[in-house]
């Protein structure tokens, strides 16, 4: 796959997560709110509450969630763009640092091929852990993204092998202030290249678009 002709074709969909464990009530923008995700969408992919894509998503309500709960929200979304993408979702910026430990984002169709102008039913699925101790109110961003590669496809020569491997490699323990930064190796956008990296490329390991 020719990494000129592979670029992004659907631009971030960021929703900035906001949920309360065991209490009622979260902030965003120093505003008290039920719990609720803001969303941001620009062009080239949709987000929808209907499959007529006629209610467009502007925040997404969780409701107040206790540990060991999963709670599923269902949205559309579209390809509103110009080429084939695989959706991908990268939850960002957790707040506190330690709610990653206890929370997780799913997303139901990771992976999954959407055509040009097709809409598919997808299901954001966020789990508190059992164990889930002095996290009350936390924050993070749920990134989707619509891309025309796999994440571990460092390369973007269309299949995610040892040769993404070797590009990680080239990259290890380097931050944008390094020479040798490849931010394609950087697949998790914390600005590092380590474990969390290789673990996701591992997790698209043998893929091929």
């Amino acid at each position: 796959m020719d990494s000129e002709h592979k670029k992004l074709s659907a631009v971030i969909v960021a929703l900035t997560v906001l949920v309360t464990v065991g209490l009622s009530k979260s902030m965003i923008l120093g505003t008290p709110v039920p719990n609720a995700s803001a969303v941001t969408v620009e062009s080239g992919l949709g987000v929808y509450w209907d499959r007529y894509c006629s209610r467009s998503v502007s925040h997404v309500d969780w409701g107040v969630l206790s540990p060991g709960e999963v709670r599923d929200v269902a949205v559309y979304v579209q390809n509103e763009g110009n080429e084939t993408f695989v959706l991908v979702l990268t939850p960002l910026n957790w707040d506190p640092q330690n709610a990653l430990q206890y929370l997780s984002l799913a997303l139901n169709c990771e992976d999954t091929k959407i055509e040009v102008g097709q809409v598919a039913p997808v299901t954001l699925s966020l789990s508190v852990s059992p164990s889930t101790i002095g996290v009350y109110e936390f924050s993070f961003d749920a990134v989707l993204e619509g891309r025309e590669f796999f994440l571990g496809d460092v390369n973007r020569d269309g299949s995610a092998n040892m040769l993404d491997v070797i590009s990680l490699k080239s990259a290890w323990g380097s931050t944008p202030a390094d020479s040798d930064w490849n931010p394609k190796a950087d697949l998790n956008k914390n600005g590092v290249v380590n474990v969390a990296d290789l673990l996701l490329l591992y997790k698209d390991f043998g893929k091929s678009w």
